[in-house]
């Protein structure tokens, strides 16, 4: 059994409490500091995975309760994306490319939150016709691929989306993400499953801390914070992790 340094169960906590207000379950923070470990970058993958897949679980729950949850419209990008984890989850990559990637597609995401046009009223948005299936097909298969390959939950990509195309406000694209990361993140898992087995102690410690973390965190951003706030605080934290996963990858 690998012994884990006392420090990650305090960092995993902090992220899993403050990526759960923004509807996501905090992969790419898991991934960052679980590199700092002699585990190998796909194990790293897994066990984020897992850790996404617990926070996540609670997001649902509590954004669901909240109202804040719209099946209809996320259904499209479900059913694409889930087929994709699956088989992003079963590829690999060198852990420079790994990172590159990561840290130019979070970069890009937070540019276009910052600087985009301002989130339309809910009369504005239209989540019906062929454009709006076609695009959410499409891009629920890609960030499906994304998710199971860099081992996040893809949430941190469709959020942005939600918002600047108008077809969610800040609190339904949390709620969104969520049930998003939760289905993405077991399609990826599933690919991984006997990396997960390998490292199960590990796993269900670092599982138990997220949890309470993420359980925390997702009744606050549920209940307890504006849209706009939200919506900046997703620009900085995406801002943040993008800058230091392509330091490191450099």
């Amino acid at each position: 059994m690998l012994t884990l340094p006392f420090w990650l169960f305090p960092a995993f906590f902090a992220a899993a409490f403050l990526y759960a207000v923004i509807g996501f379950g905090g992969g790419s923070a898991y991934l960052a500091f679980l590199s700092m470990t002699p585990l190998p970058l796909y194990e790293v993958v897994t066990i984020a995975l897992f850790c996404n897949l617990v926070v996540a679980s609670g997001g649902v729950w509590h954004f669901s309760k909240a109202g804040q949850m719209r099946l209809k419209m996320l259904l499209p990008f479900l059913v694409t994306s889930i087929p994709a984890a699956y088989f992003g989850g079963l590829m690999k990559a060198g852990e420079s490319i790994h990172g590159f990637l990561l840290g130019i597609c979070l970069l890009l995401v937070a540019w276009r939150i910052w600087f985009g046009n301002p989130e339309r009223s809910a009369s504005s948005r239209k989540t019906t016709g062929f454009c709006f299936m076609e695009v959410a097909l499409l891009t629920g298969g890609l960030l499906g691929f994304l998710a199971g390959f860099l081992g996040i939950g893809g949430g941190i990509f469709l959020s942005p989306v939600l918002i600047l195309t108008g077809w969610a406000s800040a609190k339904e694209s949390a709620a969104a993400a969520s049930l998003f990361i939760l289905l993405n993140s077991a399609a990826g898992l599933l690919a991984r499953w006997p990396f997960l087995y390998e490292h199960a102690s590990e796993s269900v410690l670092l599982g138990m801390v997220v949890f309470v973390g993420g359980q925390l965190g997702s009744r606050i951003g549920a209940c307890h914070l504006p849209n706009a706030f939200i919506r900046k605080l997703l620009s900085g934290f995406v801002s943040c992790v993008g800058f230091r996963l392509l330091w490191a990858a450099l």
